[in-house]
């Protein structure tokens, strides 16, 4: 089975399969990228995503980007040392295929797939992206969990362990937390957990981070970006810069209330999918933005050349998962309750925190995120035919060919913000 076909809506980062584990683990035999349930667990991840997402920009006006994976990967750790009704919730947010150590082999596989250290071009071959996952477990020096929870996460997940006076020293332990994720996501995400996010309660900080740089495989040229008016929602505009290709060769498609194009980054794996909805019709294309809507638009592009219009954008999103999750998808399981016993009989989760941030620009994309879990205790060529013109709001998703992963989904209602 080919994954790219299993799950044609995947979000974009070239993945290395490498030989070895993720670090912290053994030599383990090469990953195939057509395990079902690496497949199954990227589904789950990507749909759950799409869920948070839904809720993220439910009642608000302001751009949002969020990453479905690093999200999944932080609640994986916490997964493993999750019991009862809390297992049961995760389950059923998350979609997960299989139990225990099956569930946690699929989540190293997975992880092994995506990450790769990018190479710049040579004569032989074009620059490929750069993808970076790390997850840690931040732990007072008071807090003892169950005996083998540590070694679980670091062989599947690659988290190491750090101890820090969480309890005693809470601000001083959240600046370094805080810098260990700033030097993760390359100074993307300076500042995960916000002052007052540790106190006394708090026990154990399950981080995840996610970075990638990618360049364009048709990169635009600096010279064809202009200032243009973009159209908001509420029919009002400001001029943006729209960077622009005449005869951008691609996969691309409109129709049905939008024009979407896939534009690909150098390496051809990952690609960031725009879906530029017709005036008037935001509302309900973004209503519409889930797994089963993506592979649908999957099907309906085909190569053809596009004049193409982006504009050039940056957009930052602080999320609070527990309201998300809790208040607003209704799984209110998860938080407060002592079902952790795979951790620790009186831990149970206090918080949790999602930061990302995108930069698009003429020459590709760098983009990162984070998310923290705090456990406490009781802590000239022809003319073309289509024209594509993003001077409006749109959706994009980002995702990897191969594993089926969503890397980043994200909206853009303002490109000055």
């Amino acid at each position: 089975m080919n994954l790219a076909r299993a799950i044609p809506l995947t979000l974009a980062a070239s993945m290395l399969v490498t030989a070895c584990a993720v670090p912290g683990q053994a030599p383990v035999e090469r990953p195939s990228p057509d395990s079902p349930d690496t497949v199954a667990l990227a589904t789950g991840l990507n749909d759950a995503g799409y869920r948070v997402f839904h809720a993220a920009v439910a009642g608000s006006n302001e751009d949002v980007v969020l990453s479905p994976l690093s999200i999944g990967l932080a609640f994986g750790m916490l997964d493993v040392g999750a019991t009862d009704n809390l297992a049961a919730q995760l389950e059923e947010l998350f979609g997960y295929p299989v139990e225990g150590e099956a569930r946690w082999s699929a989540f190293n596989t997975l992880e092994q797939l995506l990450v790769q250290e990018g190479e710049p071009a040579t004569e032989e071959q074009s620059a490929t992206p750069t993808l970076r996952i790390a997850n840690r477990a931040f732990q007072d020096t008071g807090f003892e969990p169950v005996e083998g929870y540590n070694e679980l996460i670091e062989t599947w997940f690659g988290a190491g362990m750090e101890n820090l006076a969480l309890r005693a020293e809470p601000e001083k332990s959240r600046v370094t937390i805080n810098a260990w994720v700033e030097e993760r996501t390359s100074g993307l995400i300076p500042n995960l957990l916000p002052e007052g996010a540790l106190n006394e309660e708090s026990a154990m900080v399950l981080v995840n981070t996610l970075y990638m740089k990618a360049t364009w495989l048709t990169p635009f040229e600096d010279y064809a970006t202009e200032d243009a008016d973009f159209t908001f929602l509420d029919g009002t505009t400001a001029s943006v810069p729209l960077m622009h290709e005449g005869q951008f060769n691609g996969r691309a498609y409109a129709g049905d209330g939008y024009a979407a194009i896939d534009l690909p980054y150098s390496g051809d794996d990952i690609s960031m999918l725009v879906i530029a909805p017709d005036a008037g019709e935001y509302a309900a294309i973004e209503a519409q933005l889930s797994a089963d809507f993506v592979a649908e638009i999957d099907g309906k592009l085909k190569d053809q050349p596009v004049d193409f219009y982006l504009p050039r954008f940056e957009s930052t999103a602080d999320l609070d998962l527990r309201k998300v999750i809790e208040d607003q998808l209704g799984f209110t399981g998860i938080f407060k309750v002592t079902e952790l016993g795979g951790i620790h009989p009186d831990a149970y989760v206090d918080a949790a925190l999602h930061s990302a941030k995108i930069i698009v620009d003429e020459e590709g994309t760098e983009a990162a995120a984070a998310t923290a879990i705090m456990v406490g205790t009781t802590s000239a060529p022809p003319e073309p035919d289509l024209v594509i013109r993003v001077d409006r709001p749109f959706l994009y998703v980002i995702r990897d060919h191969e594993t089926g992963a969503v890397l980043f989904v994200g909206r853009v209602l303002d490109p000055r913000a």
